[in-house]
């Protein structure tokens, strides 16, 4: 998708600083515009040599797909691009990405008198539907927010005696729950070089994800209800930011190829990258080195 078919040069004169040279790439069969041209009064800003400005619908469709596909495949997780609805403008415009299958596998250890199963502790969530959007301040937002419905379990009964509380047979139990988690994954660069990356790093992110027990049918009163949601959400705190983390890091190695090999001009300058942002379209920013000797 980042090999280039056709392309044009113009030039823009900003209101303050040096002419910008535009170099404008087609990578797809449609062409190129009759008169392509960016709303933006100056795309470099001070400090800086060079921007590389790529499309909403190429990030999402072919850098963040593949790119995703790459890092997390060994895991299970698959992810798709999303058209904006027709018609929409503004942010509403964007594509994003949205989990189309995954999940996360964790051990819950047994609570105050409740356990997931006799056999297993082991608890599996569906994190299908997550979404990666762009925000105004340039980093991606991982959204989630589903109900896991009908979830087996099991607690012990007790009765109360003269001198203390005596708990007898397990029972099967059943909880309609929801998860919720909502964190910025902000872009950051690795390597120096012709090996430089722009990745999106959870490892900086507030991930903290919200496990609420709507309703529990079998043999638990209100203050069992209570506590499980209690333990629970202290399980879901401690233990699933971890797996999340991983499921959403992100290497994006045909950015930096795109942006260190494809525009490089003249031949044998080398684009050092300093920044990378995607608010709908992703911009990186660098800055030129001349060899020695040029």
């Amino acid at each position: 998708a980042l090999t280039p078919k056709m392309f044009t040069f113009s030039t823009l004169t900003p209101n303050n600083g040096p002419a910008v040279l535009q170099i404008f790439i087609s990578t797809g069969s449609d062409g190129l515009l009759k008169n392509p041209s960016i709303l933006i009064a100056n795309p470099i800003p001070d400090g800086q040599d060079v921007s590389l400005m790529i499309n909403t619908k190429i990030l999402y469709e072919n850098i963040f797909v593949q790119s995703y596909q790459a890092a997390n495949n060994p895991n299970g997780f698959a992810v798709a691009a999303v058209a904006p609805a027709a018609g929409a403008t503004g942010p509403a415009s964007a594509y994003y990405a949205q989990l189309s299958s995954g999940s996360i596998t964790i051990n819950a250890p047994s609570g105050d008198h409740w356990r997931v199963s006799q056999s297993s502790s082991a608890v599996t969530i569906d994190f299908s539907g997550l979404t990666f959007k762009a925000t105004q301040a340039g980093d991606m937002n991982a959204n989630y927010n589903e109900a896991h419905n009908d979830q087996n379990f099991s607690v012990q009964t007790s009765y109360s005696t003269m001198y203390h509380m005596k708990y007898t047979e397990w029972h099967s139990a059943h909880m309609d729950t929801n998860i919720s988690l909502s964190f910025g994954i902000p872009f950051a660069l690795a390597g120096t070089g012709p090996t430089q990356t722009v990745q999106l790093n959870p490892n900086q992110a507030q991930i903290i994800p919200t496990l609420t027990v709507s309703s529990i049918s079998g043999m638990c009163t209100g203050k069992t209800k209570t506590r499980i949601q209690d333990e629970l959400n202290s399980f879901a705190s401690s233990n699933l930011p971890g797996p999340i983390t991983t499921a959403t890091s992100i290497q994006f190695d045909s950015v930096s190829l795109f942006a260190l090999e494809s525009i490089l001009f003249p031949a044998g300058n080398l684009i050092t990258l300093t920044a990378a942002y995607a608010p709908g379209d992703m911009i990186i920013f660098g800055t030129l080195t001349i060899p020695s000797g040029s």
